[in-house]
């Protein structure tokens, strides 16, 4: 299963792969439960896709990604880091 998740994407052209994502929801991973049940819930779909040059990011629809997605400009207070 692995093999395929890293060789798909470099058959149609990708010159990398990153994987961190993957590793979030294990047990050694210090994220919330709630982020890595959120994670483990999640399929392709609920993906957005972001374009910043060079590149394109995904991420999951959170409060956050919701504000970034929309063009607005605000700050946005960080907690518990």
């Amino acid at each position: 299963m692995m093999l395929a998740v890293l060789q798909t994407p470099l058959n149609w052209g990708a010159e990398g792969v990153f994987l961190g994502s993957r590793f979030i929801p294990t047990v050694e991973s210090p994220a919330a439960q709630s982020v890595k049940q959120m994670i483990v819930d999640s399929s392709a779909a609920d993906l957005l896709l972001h374009r910043t040059l060079p590149a394109y990011y995904r991420s999951l629809l959170t409060p956050f990604a919701k504000i970034g997605s929309s063009g607005q400009t605000r700050r946005i207070p960080l907690r518990n880091c």
